[in-house]
């Protein structure tokens, strides 16, 4: 019968603990995206783009919430999420045609479409203090 000893088993914890430390440490953020982190629940840095290294458990990156429309079938519908990479791209939010009624009693459909871009990643994250 094999035993483990007592060092083995500790040192073997240990090293599986470093091991989870380093994977939940590395963050990768691509190109043309960043991220907010948060240390203890207060803004501490952002990530910009490539590999960064974050203290487990003690920083987070901070959400961010996203409102995007889903078409099915032929009704829109707003789906929310929460995001952790902060696209800095021009992104497109198409809203969903609505029938109007000019005034000679044509009705037309109108739909339109914003385009935005967040510059500051904190001010978009963050509530500012008022």
């Amino acid at each position: 019968m094999n035993f483990i000893g007592p060092g083995l088993l500790i040192s073997l914890i240990i090293v599986a603990l470093g091991v989870i430390l380093i994977i939940k440490g590395l963050v990768i953020v691509r190109q043309s995206e960043v991220m907010v982190v948060e240390r203890l629940g207060s803004f501490n840095r952002l990530l910009e783009s490539g590999i960064n290294v974050i203290i487990p458990f003690i920083e987070q990156p901070r959400a961010i919430s996203m409102i995007r429309y889903r078409k099915q079938g032929e009704e829109y519908y707003p789906i929310s999420t929460e995001e952790v990479r902060i696209d800095r791209r021009e992104t497109v939010m198409d809203f969903p045609g609505q029938p109007v009624v000019t005034t000679d009693n044509v009705t037309v459909t109108i739909n339109g479409a914003l385009y935005y871009q967040i510059i500051d990643p904190k001010r978009a994250c963050m509530k500012s203090p008022t």
